[in-house]
Order: structure tokens, then sequence, then C-alpha cells
């Protein structure tokens, strides 16, 4: 089992910890015909013993027939690890659960610790489905608390899950969740170690799931290789929990219907080159509100390959090595504030530009920047038009330069909108120190509010603008675009009732 953390801003990586030489391994025999299922009970394990701070129990299989039932705790108690393995295929319909009573009106509360760190503290296997919950809401509780310094580990292969419904994580410690089944956090959560996710899945449908923010912790959440998913619930804000994305990568999947906002910083595990991927159909809101985050929303490379990426005004999106955007088809780029490196749009890409409160797009008029070259391909843009010359603006630095492919990108990639104020005028949409990079397509002009538009490349070359109400210019106009077809069918654009909410 591989752990990769910092501590005291000191990155450590491939320690191989594993199991240490367990002093007492317990497994579980559900006592005389398997009836009592009191976890605390030394009849209930076959070495005839119960379990403490030593002991590795081992959920396997019971004596006589049938499906291990539910397992109490019994009493407080601390324990090295527990193992769920069912390749005898003695767990029930609903798995193995684990909780402090049955009875639906009983106010039994009860701890069961881990007292070991660098171990694997809960594993699971061979289709071993288990629950953590405390059964009933009239004041009966599991608490899981994770009593020691550094991290723990919750491996879960990818038969198995393991969930804690509605049993808390408390504690000092950390979860370095590995293997690639699934692990889910369904209810508050205290602790203060820290997540890692190397492998497999942690799901979340609350920000509240992931430990606490009491204070600042800035290696809160740590990507390097699995998922955090995000399946419902209200928006998630973050404040006071530092993100990092290590050398493997992470991926946040966000579910449809759901805004997850990163007020910080998200950043790469230092000297690492980590890549944020975003999927599900969801959108991740990268805000970087708070205190001493250096205006990064992330410093890594970013791949939106689903679902929607809205950027912050006033922060930068990419800053180390490797830094840069790819955007995959049907998936969105929205906001404003500046993306670094070199940015790739696939065919179908959508890109909507404009400014935001608390993790929803506005029709006010917004910039997106790109420090490196930018090729748009056969992607879509979403643009506001306000007064003459003021309109959403795609601005690239000094030296990047504008790649718009052959004859594929024309007015038909633009989705206008005409705000209060939209007249005859100019209006620059791209902007660039360099010439633009390849040839517009056929469909240069049509009307929009009910004036004529026509689609340019600007005097220079530099840009491409939109002329309101003016006459379609002679083809001369367009000479330095070599092989534009300048008479391609007027469409029309209607005006769109407002797209965001």
């Amino acid at each position: 089992m591989k752990y990769s953390h910092l501590t005291a801003a000191v990155l450590v990586t491939g320690l191989s910890c594993g199991f240490l030489n367990a002093q007492t391994t317990l497994n579980w025999s559900g006592g005389s015909g398997g009836g009592n299922a009191n976890m605390s009970g030394t009849d209930n394990w076959a070495e005839g013993t119960s379990p403490g701070a030593d002991t590795d129990l081992v959920i396997a299989t019971r004596n006589g027939s049938g499906t291990i039932p539910t397992l109490l705790t019994g009493a407080d108690y601390t324990i090295r690890s527990i193992s769920f393995d069912n390749a005898a295929g003695r767990y029930g319909e609903n798995g193995v659960r684990i909780g402090p009573t049955t009875s639906s009106s009983a106010t039994t509360v009860r701890t069961l610790s881990f007292g070991t760190a660098d171990i694997d503290i809960i594993s699971a296997t061979n289709n071993a489905t288990v629950t953590f919950w405390r059964y009933n809401s009239v004041g009966a509780s599991l608490t899981i608390n994770l009593g020691y310094t550094g991290y723990g580990g919750i491996n879960i292969d990818s038969t198995s899950s393991v969930t804690f419904s509605t049993a808390s994580i408390t504690g000092t410690g950390g979860i370095e969740k590995t293997g690639t089944g699934t692990l889910v956090l369904g209810t508050t959560n205290t602790f203060t170690g820290g997540l890692t996710i190397s492998e497999g899945v942690v799901s979340i449908d609350n920000a509240a799931n992931l430990g606490s923010t009491a204070s600042v912790n800035t290696n809160g959440v740590i990507i390097n290789g699995g998922t955090l998913q995000v399946t419902g619930g209200a928006t998630a804000s973050f404040a006071n929990r530092g993100w990092r994305v290590g050398a493997q990568g992470g991926t946040l999947e966000v579910a449809e219907d759901v805004t997850f906002r990163i007020l910080g910083s998200m950043r790469n595990v230092s000297g690492e080159d980590g890549v944020l991927v975003k999927t599900g159909a969801g959108t991740l809101s990268l805000e970087n509100t708070s205190t001493g985050t250096s205006g990064y929303a992330h410093t890594g490379g970013t791949v939106v390959s689903a679902g929607t990426l809205l950027l912050n005004a006033g922060v930068t999106l990419g800053r180390d090595e490797g830094a840069g955007l790819t955007v995959a088809s049907g998936a969105t780029l929205a906001g404003s504030g500046t993306v670094a490196g070199d940015s790739v749009l696939a065919d179908g890409a959508i890109v909507d530009i404009g400014t935001y409160s608390a993790g929803v797009l506005s029709d006010a008029i917004g910039t997106l920047a790109f420090t490196g070259n930018l090729s748009v391909g056969d992607a879509s843009f979403f643009f506001d038009l306000a007064t003459t010359g003021a309109s959403d603006l795609v601005q690239l630095a000094a030296g990047a330069v504008l790649d718009i492919g052959s004859g594929v990108f024309d007015l038909d990639n633009l989705q206008l909108t005409a705000l209060a104020g939209f007249d005859d005028g100019l209006y620059t949409l791209f902007s660039t120190s360099e010439t633009i990079v390849g040839t517009l397509g056929d469909t240069l002009t049509g009307t929009l509010d009910g004036r004529d538009v026509v689609l340019s490349l600007g005097s220079n070359g530099t840009s491409l603008v939109l002329r309101v109400g003016a006459a379609i210019p002679e083809p001369a106009t367009f000479a330095a675009l070599a092989g534009l077809a300048l008479f391609g069918l007027a469409f029309f654009l209607r005006r769109h009732p407002a797209r965001r909410s």
C-alpha cells in the first residue's frame, strides 16, 4: 500500500507500509449458531477473546448456516483494523452492517476507534458491501474515531463498497482511499487529518462529509489518481480546506444539476504536474475567494471532459509546467478569468463567456483571457453584446496565436445575445497580437435583433470583429484570409432568451 501525503510541506511518496505484524487476529464466528451479533463478546470470535487495541478483525464467515447478521459494536473500544471478505458468500442481501443497536427506540451511543496509522484500517474484498450506520434517528449513534496521527488506509477492491451512511468520522487522523472500489461518505464528518484519494472513488453529497474546516488545513483533500464524486445536495462551498492534485492526476465528477464550488485554490502537490479532469454533467466552480491563494484556481493542467467548468473573474487556471486546458466535445468552459498554457477546444466544445456571482453566470460583460495559444476548432462561443463596442471578449496574451482552423469557424459558431443598448457599430470578439492562423468558413453574414451583422477579420489580421448595421462589405475586405467564401447563406440569429440561471 502506497501513501503519498504532505507533512510539514514535505512530500512523502512510495512508502510501502502494508500491515505491520498483527499482534492478534480475530476471526468472526458469530458464536454458537451465529445468533449473537455483539462484536464485544468473546464467544463471537473464533479465538475466544474480545477486540482490543492490538487486534485486527476479520469478518468473512460465521458458524452454522445463513448470513452474517448486523454487527453491534457492543461497547466502546479501540482496534488496529477490520477486514471484510465475502469470498465465502456469507454476506446478506444488504451486505454487512455495523451499528450501535438494532432497536428502533434505543438511544445507544457507541464509539469504534482506530489507533494505528500507516496501515489499512478498513479493507473490503470479494463483493463485500459494508455499511456503518446508527440504525435509527431517535438518539442512537455510532462514531468512528481516527485516534492516530497521520493517515490510515481504506482499501476497497473493484467488487466492493464501504459506506458511512449515518456513522460519523471524528478524530485527528486522516484517510487514504486505495483500491478501485467506492467509499461513500454520507454524513457530516469532523476528522481533521485530511483525505487523500489515491485510487477508486470517494463519493459525497455534501461538503461537510469531507471533514472539519474549523481551521485551515492546506492538505485537506489530495486527489492523486482517484476520483472525488459529488452526487447531489446543495451547492458545496469550501473555505479553510486546501486542495491538491498529485502526479497521478485527479478527477472531479459532479452529478447533473449539482454545482460544486471550491472557494480556495486547487494546487498541484509541490514538484508534481498533476492534471485535473472534470467529469459528470454538473458544474465545477473554481472561485478562489479565500485569502492567501495567490489568484490561482488550479495550478496544473485541466481537462473538461463533461459538464461545465466555471471560472471566476480575477483568477488564473494553470501555472505550473504542464498547465493548459482541453475542453471535450459537449463540455463547457464558462465564466471569465485567465487560462494559462496552450488550450485546445474540440469540435463541439462550448465556451460561455461572462461574469458570475456565487457560482451563477450573469449577463454582465466579461473577458476570458488566454496566456498561451488557442485552437478553437468547430467550438461554439456565447457572446453578449451591449452598447456599441461593449461585448464579451476572448483576449490572447502577447505572442499567443489564435488558430481558427481551415474553413470551419464562422458565424454559425457564435451564439449572440443582444443586451440593452445593443446598437450599430464594431464589436471585437477575439483579440491577439499575432496574425490569426486559418481561414473563416462560409457563413459570415446574418442578422441579430433586426440588424445586419458581418463577421470578419480585423484590419490588421489580429482580431475577429462583428460589424453591426453596416452594409455587407465587398470581397476585397476579406483578402487577408485567402480562400474565404464571402457569400454564404445569410441566416437569422434569433435573440436568445436568458440562458443562464
